[in-house]
């Protein structure tokens, strides 16, 4: 359906297990989905991290999806931006490289909801020495054009006429169950 419709697809999951934090446990399924869809675009929140995660190779995992992958999107949020891409000054300095070697397939969200979501804007601020790192025309595509463009692409591409129909329980016949 959602290649059909070219719908972006968000996967809001973890790269491995709580119990397994030194290596990527569900890589094969994610590389499994993306060699079956190659058409279908696919968002990996927050980079596809989680806590307690033993990090030393993240950047160079996530660069080799991106460049395997042509409609792989990554977004920075959660505990990606926090715990892995400011963990040092080298790890920063290789994620402003990757988001200048990626420029379209990288966002910049928040993974916030709630009661937090009144925050989204001194929560946001956190990103303002990564952004100032980055090329003016890189940023404004991290910032909003690449979600511009992702979003709007599908917009009233599913047809009205094509709406789930819900039924009620007298409308079903015992013999249909």
């Amino acid at each position: 359906f959602a290649c059909v419709y070219d719908l972006p697809v968000m996967i809001h999951s973890n790269i491995t297990a709580p119990w397994v934090s030194d290596y990527p446990k569900f890589l094969h399924e994610i590389e499994t989905t993306l060699r079956e869809y190659p058409k279908a675009r696919v968002i990996l929140a927050h980079c596809w991290a989680s806590r307690r995660l033993n990090t030393p190779y993240y950047t160079k995992l996530i660069e080799r999806l991106l460049s395997e992958y042509p409609c792989l999107y990554v977004d920075y949020s959660w505990v990606v931006f926090d715990e892995i891409i400011t963990a040092t000054n080298t790890s920063f300095e290789e994620w402003v490289e990757l988001t200048e070697k990626f420029p379209d397939r990288v966002m910049i969200w928040s993974d916030v909801l709630g009661k937090w979501f009144a925050d989204i804007w001194y929560i946001n601020s956190r990103y303002n020495k990564f952004l100032d790192a980055l090329t003016e025309k890189t940023r404004d595509k991290v910032c909003m054009k690449n979600a511009i463009k992702l979003f709007s692409k599908s917009k009233n591409r599913v047809e009205k006429w094509l709406k789930r129909k819900i039924y009620s329980l007298k409308d079903i016949k015992k013999d249909e169950i």
